[in-house]
């Protein structure tokens, strides 16, 4: 599904939510408080803005630098400090990752349905560094 129609469909839903709130004598459930909360940090995620850059350290210290800008620092500067740095871009959220999906499952007829759903998980999640 494409990311704009994500961003609508939320935004709808929200919408709806927050106008039946304030229609029922009770409000929202917890559950469906819950559910609306999901939704906004949803959306906060899909419509993430870069807000500035930091500098973070690549030599295998997991500092980072203490300086924010407004653009990427250039490349020369970078190369001049005493530690190797790299732009870091700073989000209001944390955007939502591309996700990556097996493409196809070898000799598929010759499994039964609980193999090739098996194999299309273990996939899924290798390809998408997800753990156990």
């Amino acid at each position: 599904m494409d990311k704009q129609k994500r961003i609508n469909w939320l935004k709808d839903r929200i919408s709806s939510m927050e106008l039946c709130r304030g229609e029922m004598p009770f409000g929202l459930s917890e559950d469906e408080e819950m559910e609306l909360a999901a939704y906004k940090d949803s959306l906060a995620s899909l419509t993430a803005v870069t807000i500035g850059w930091g500098l973070r350290r690549t030599d295998g210290d997991r500092g980072y630098g203490n300086w924010l800008t407004s653009s990427p620092r250039k490349q020369d500067y970078l190369d001049y400090q005493p530690h190797a740095y790299e732009n870091v871009p700073l989000f209001t959220a944390p955007p939502v990752p591309e996700i990556k999906m097996p493409s196809r499952i070898e000799n598929i007829h010759l499994r039964t349905p609980l193999e090739v759903e098996d194999m299309w998980i273990d996939r899924f999640k290798r390809l998408n560094g997800l753990g156990e």
